[in-house]
Order: C-alpha cells, then structure tokens, then sequence
C-alpha cells in the first residue's frame, strides 16, 4: 500500500506515526513517573512505619534496661548472691514484680538472677528452675559476664524471643551475677493497635529449635508468632489477611485492605531470629496515590496537544520546503538519465521554476551539486568511451598473442582507470612470465638445465606451469647426473677390471712357475722318501735276525742255568771234596742269571726298536700316496692355470673397448649444465623417478584444486583427499629408513604446513570470502610448493649420503677382513 502513495502521502503518514509513537512515549512515561511516584510514596510508608517500630522499640528496650538498672540497687538481691539465699532473692523479686503489676502497664515482665558462675539462681516466673549453666547457650550472659557492662536486646529462650535486659551486679570490683529484666512486645502491638494499625512478631523455623515451647503457638504464613498472649485476635486476622508468603520474600506488600511491612528481628549476636510485621489501612495511602495518578493524566494531556500542534506545523513546512524543491530535482535527473541511456543528445540540468537554483538551504545546495556532477559525469563519460574504444583494441591484439600492447587512454573515473592500471600491470606481469618461461625453454634446448623460473606472487595456471618448468629442470638435471654418476662409476669399474686382468695375466704366468718348480721339488721329495724306506726295510730284517740271535742266547743260558743247579746238587752230595766245585757251580748260575736279565732288557729294545720301524715305514708309504696326489693336483694347476691366463687377456681386451665408450658418454653429459644438488641425490634412480612423478601429480591436483576454488560451482568440491604427496608419505612412513631419516621427519613438518594452509584457504573461500581476501593465501600456496619440492629433494641428498655411509663402511669391514 505505501509503494504507491507520493512523497507527501509518506510523510504524512511518517509525521502521524512520529506523533502516535511520541503520544504513546509519552503516555508510557506519564506511566512511568505514575509508578515511580506511587513506589517512592510506598517507600516512604514503609520508612516511616520502619521508623515507628525502631523507635518504639528502641524506647522499650531503654525502659527494661533502666528498670533493670534501678533492680541492681536492690540490696536485698546483692545479700542473697552473697550468701547464696535463694529464698532472700526469691521475696525479693516477688515484691518487684507486684510493685510493676500494681503500678504501670508492664504485665507480663521477668526477671531472672545469674550467679557470677553464669549458672541460674532464682526465676521470678519459676522458682523450682535453677542451676542451669547458662554460659553454654546464652550469648548475652557471656558478653556481660566478660565485659562487666549492661547489654539489652532480643534473645531466644526456651519460651520464645524477649527483650532481655542484662545488668551485673558487683560488690566493689567483685562479680556477685547479673540480673536480666525481660520483656514481650505485646505494649508495641497495642499501642499500634490504639493508632489503628498492628504489629505482631514471626519467628523463624530455625528459631523454634531454641525456642521449642513457641513452636506450638498461633501460625502466620507458616511460621510461629513469638507469643500467644502478646498479640489479639484482631492483630492476627489482619496479618492472615495478608499475602503473608510474598511479604516475607518482599520489602512491603499492597493489598485491597492493608499496607504492611517487614523487617528483620536480630539477636544480639547479629543472627535473624524473626521478623516484625506491620501494617496499616489501606486509606492512609490512598489519597496520596490518587494525587499521583492525577497528576499523571494531566501530564499526558498537555503532550498531546503539543503533538498535535507540532505535526501540522511540521507538515505544512516539509510540503514547502522539501516537496516542491524535490519534485524540480526529479525532473532535472530524469533528464540527466535519458541521457546516460543515450536517449538524447545533451543531459540537462535542476531548476527551480525555471532559473538555476538559488538559496542556501541543503535542497538549493544539493541541486548545485547535482548539476555540477551532472557536468562532470558528462566530461567523464566522453573520456570513458574513449578508454573503453582502447580496451577493446588491445585485448583483441593479446588474444592474438601480442603482449605488448598496452591501454595509454586515460580517465577521472577512479574505477575504470584501476581497472585499465590492473590490466596493464597484468599485461606486463604475463609478457614478463612468457619471456622468462621461453628463455628457459630456449636455455633448455641449449643444454643449460641451470635456470629457474621465480613464482613473483604467480598463481592458477601460470603457477603450475612454472612449477612445472622448473621441475621438469631438476627432472633432467638428475637424470645427466644420473648418467655422468653411472659413466664415473662404469670407468671406475673398467679401470678396475683391466688392471684385474693384467693382474690375472702377471698372476698366471707366477703361478706357472710356481707350479713347475713346485712338481720338481715333489718328484724329489718323492725319490728321498723311496730311499729312505729302503733303508728301514734293510734295518727292519737286521733287527729280526738280531732277535733270533737272542732267542738262541737266552735258550743256551736257561740250559747253563740248570747244568749249575745239577752241579750244585752233585757239590753237595760230595760234601766236603765238592765245596770247590760247588762254588763254581754257583757263580755259573749267576752268570747264566746275568746273562737272562741282560737278554730280556735286549728284547725289550729289540721291540721297541722293530716297532719304529715299522711306524716309519707306514708313514713313508703313507708319504708316498700324498706325494702322488700332490703330483696330480699340480698337474690340474697347471692346466687351469693356462685357461685363467687365456682368460684374462681377453678380457684386457674387452675392457679396452668399454672404456672408450664410456668415454664417449662422460663426455656428452660434462658438456650439459645442470644443476649442481641434483648429483648427490640420484644414487637411488627408482627413488629419482618415483619423486618426479610424485612433484608432477602435486602440480596437476594443485592446479585442480585452486581451479574449483576460483569456481562458484565447483567450490563445495575442493578437499585435499587426493592429494599424492599425502598419500606417498603414508604409504612410505613405516619404512624403518626413513623414520631414522631427518630430512623425511623435515618434510612431513613442511607438508603439514602446506596442507594446514590449503585448509585454511578451501575453509575462507567456502565461508564466503572472495578472491581478493584470500589473494595472499593463494600465493602463500605457491610459495610453499617449492619449499616442499626442496624438502623433497633432500629426502633424496640424505638416502644417498646414508647409502654412501653403509658402502663405505662394508668396504672399511671387507678390508679389515681380507687383511686378517
């Protein structure tokens, strides 16, 4: 419905609502000051009863302590404390509290005597109570006990909450007890009463645990009243007749019949044991409340005439100073529009009836400036045209592939020279990465795999083909170096294998030699032993017939040995004329004796000395066997001795011939320059070809993933999933080599901040950022694809220095070896 209405309809229409929303402000307010009053009239009910219940209590407590101190002159209760006469205290204290009955308005007093042991003495309302140690519970008594000075205050009991009154009782400076006069609040609740309002004092749950006899008196929202005596019916009606619940979570509450109050009851050690409960008729605040409330409406009143004055005056002047002038302006910028849309010639310009505009009002002011803008937009938009004729003309040359044109026609449209400034800069920027990206190619073909192109901040597509370009460089600087590492390794290896041949050769002919001379000296060695066993054959037959010899000896002694023994035998049947012949007899016997010992000591040599003999001459026959096969060996020594020698110096040939050729190749790879790094990273050539393919296929997944972030359609699609520099690291962290590797350890550090920064890049451009915020992030991505090309690299620089160390050290143990 206002999408049709004119200006002046809408702000009629804004001025009424400005009004009713202003009306209804300030009727909101008048409510407002209404509650502010009617609550500052409430509070200042509830201070001044507040105030009425402080002072009357403040009074009562000053009486009872007055009493109380008029009590302690009493000599007769100083002698009974002195002497400890219950009796004496207990006449005494009757003849008090007759006195007071008699003659004032304080019925329902007590008093009660403390020994200086803070133990009851005597009751005035109980005289059979006593000896209590009042001490344990009692506050009040160890405050005056301890202090020596009078206190007053309430104080629960047994029988409920009183204003106690406590003054010591001395003898000179000695402590004879303390004398306590206690009093109810039932003269308050009637003195309210006479004032037509009540009072009654609550005691809380927590108080009854103390008060125990209370507990069972008249209740009020729940909670005891401090005594059934002190408070009439009426006083209790009109309490129960309150939201007693609500006051005592609240400050005050307002019924249809009372006003009331509460406030706290405190002890005299600070505690909440209760609370006082006042109220007064309703009527009392009425009237001021009404006095409130009219003066309220009259407020609200008076703004609403104001409103209504303000809003048609408002109106009446907005139409002529603001309607009219705008509806000139309206005029004047169609004009102008027609012919931004080319719908005529000449754009016009503001008047007002006619002339230029004039006057310093904001409207005159802003119809200057329209036409002076309209003006220079007219200027601008010439020029624009101009810029725009050139753009078209240069981007058809570029699309033909010459980059040297540039856009010179200059503008004052801020936007559109930007827009010529950035496309002239991105002009140079690419004429700058085509001619280092063909000098490179050209040095390529030239066999200098040294350069490098730089990233300059480049990105998309241009980026991936320079990272390309210069991995496609380190790709064929590792492979010369490959091959001049393989052409060193291969003379090295020729030069090796001649020299084992000359070797061989020299070796073979030694060996022939040693070989000869080695048959002669066997063949000799071989006549010496057959002599040497002819030898022992002629002592093995001399020790046999010497041995016969002695077997003969022995038999002609065993008969000499018993041709004595017969004599002897004759001797001595001769008796005395054979003692001659006897003693002969006797020395041939041991002669023969002799001559068996001598022969059985000869046979025993005899023995031992066949027994070597034979022992030499089975080792000489076994001498001989050996002898004859060493022969045998030699003879085969020889014979593949001259195949070894026949061997090698082919070889020595062959070697000749690798050797030029590897030649040849060395030299080809000398004359191309590459990069210097990549020879000590190419031991492993399965790892150099491994890691190329691995760099091309990061290049094309980078390339892919910024072409879906730069999509709008594509870009919910990007994600780092494929990525084959991650899959190759998982694939190869468990190998043992390269968890020991720090160069690995490097590039896994290095890949995860690539990766941490993809994220953050696919992160902002799916949250909504555009191009130009994440412009740094993208670089940023560039750059740090070398940074994880070059750790790339030294994975390789640290396998091959780590291979080295192994080679080296087999060869230190293989040496070590072959000296042993």
């Amino acid at each position: 419905m206002f999408k049709h209405l004119k200006l002046h309809g809408k702000l009629f229409l804004l001025v009424l609502s400005i009004g009713l929303v202003s009306l209804m402000s300030g009727a909101f307010y008048a409510y407002l000051v209404e509650q502010d009053l009617a609550q500052s009239t409430l509070i200042e009910r509830r201070q001044f009863l507040i105030n009425e219940v402080e002072r009357r209590l403040t009074k009562k407590q000053e009486i009872g302590l007055t009493n109380a101190v008029g009590l302690t002159t009493n000599t007769d209760l100083h002698t009974a404390l002195l002497q400890y006469d219950r009796d004496l205290a207990a006449l005494a204290l009757e003849h008090i509290g007759e006195l007071y009955r008699n003659n004032t308005n304080f019925k329902g007093i007590k008093i009660h005597l403390h020994t200086a042991q803070m133990r009851s003495f005597v009751r005035s309302w109980d005289l059979n109570a006593f000896g209590e140690d009042l001490g344990k519970f009692r506050a009040s008594v160890r405050q005056v006990n301890q202090n020596k000075k009078a206190l007053v205050g309430f104080e629960l009991g047994r029988d409920g909450a009183m204003i106690r009154a406590l003054v010591p009782l001395t003898e000179g400076n000695q402590l004879l007890g303390t004398l306590e006069f206690m009093q109810g609040v039932g003269s308050i609740s009637r003195d309210f009463e006479q004032d037509s309002r009540f009072y009654l004092m609550l005691l809380t749950q927590e108080a009854t645990q103390i008060a125990t006899k209370a507990a069972n008196n008249q209740k009020v929202a729940g909670l005891p009243v401090a005594n059934n005596k002190w408070f009439s019916d009426s006083t209790l009606a009109a309490a129960r007749s309150l939201e007693a619940h609500a006051l005592l979570q609240q400050e005050y509450v307002l019924t249809d019949a009372y006003f009331a109050i509460r406030l706290p009851v405190k002890d005299i050690e600070g505690q909440i044991i209760g609370w006082h409960i006042v109220g007064e008729p309703r009527r009392f605040i009425d009237a001021q409340l009404q006095e409130v409330q009219r003066l309220s409406t009259s407020f609200l009143g008076l703004i609403a005439l104001m409103l209504i004055a303000t809003m048609g005056f408002i109106f009446l002047g907005i139409h002529k100073l603001v309607i009219c002038p705008l509806g000139y302006i309206s005029t004047g910028l169609n004009g102008f529009f027609e012919y931004l849309y080319q719908q005529r010639n000449e754009a016009s310009r503001v008047t007002f009836r006619g002339k230029s505009p004039e006057g310093a009002d904001e409207l005159a002011q802003m119809a200057r400036l329209i036409n002076t803008n309209i003006t220079q937009v007219e200027r601008q938009f010439v020029q624009d045209k101009q810029v725009l004729v050139e753009v078209e003309e240069v981007v058809r040359r570029v699309d033909a592939g010459f980059y040297a044109y540039r856009v010179h026609q200059q503008t004052s449209n801020p936007q559109l020279d930007a827009l010529r400034q950035i496309l002239n800069n991105m002009l140079d920027s690419s004429q700058l990465h085509f001619e280092e990206i063909l000098a490179t190619i050209l040095s390529f073909a030239e066999s200098n795999f040294t350069s490098r192109l730089a990233v300059h901040g480049t990105s998309g597509k241009l980026g991936s083909l320079i990272a390309a370009v210069n991995t496609l460089g380190v790709s064929i600087s590792e492979l010369m170096a490959i091959i001049q590492n393989t052409g060193v390794i291969l003379r090295q290896g020729t030069t090796t294998l001649a020299d084992s041949a000359e070797h061989l050769r020299q070796s073979s002919h030694k060996q022939s030699d040693m070989i000869q001379i080695t048959h002669e000296a066997v063949q000799e060695v071989t006549a010496h032993i057959q002599q040497s066993d002819h030898k022992v054959g002629s002592m093995q037959d001399q020790a046999e017939v010497m041995s016969q010899l002695a077997k003969k000896i022995g038999e002609i002694a065993d008969q000499t040995n018993l041709l004595a023994l017969n004599a002897s035998i004759e001797a001595a049947r001769a008796g005395e004329h054979g003692r001659g012949f006897a003693v002969v007899a006797t020395e041939v016997q041991q002669l023969a004796v002799h001559t068996q010992e001598a022969l059985a000591e000869i046979n025993r040599n005899l023995g031992g000395l066949m027994k070597l003999v034979a022992d030499i001459r089975t080792a000489s026959s076994s001498q001989l066997e050996h002898m004859e096969k060493l022969t045998q060996v030699a003879d085969e020594l020889a014979q593949i001795n001259m195949e070894n020698s026949a061997i090698g110096e082919q070889v020595y040939q062959m070697t000749g011939e690798i050797d030029q050729r590897v030649a040849s190749l060395v030299n080809v790879a000398e004359q191309t320059r590459a990069l210097k790094r990549p020879t000590d990273q190419v031991c492993d050539v399965d790892l150099v070809f491994e890691i190329n393919k691995v760099k091309l296929e990061y290049i094309c997944f980078k390339d892919e993933l910024l072409t879906q972030l730069t999509q709008k359609d594509r870009l919910q699609q990007a994600s780092q999933d494929q990525c084959p520099i991650r899959a190759w690291l998982h694939r190869d962290s468990q190998d043992p080599r390269r968890q020991r590797c720090e160069a690995w350890q490097n590039l896994v550090q290095t890949y995860q901040k690539q990766a941490d920064l993809c994220a953050t890049l696919i992160q902002a451009r799916q949250a909504g950022e555009r191009y130009e915020q994440v412009q740094e992030l993208i670089k940023n991505v560039e750059k740090g694809t070398d940074s994880l090309f070059d750790a790339i690299d030294r994975v390789k620089t640290q396998e091959c220095r780590q291979r080295n160390l192994e080679l080296e050290a087999r060869c230190q143990q293989a040496r070590q070896t072959s000296a042993h």
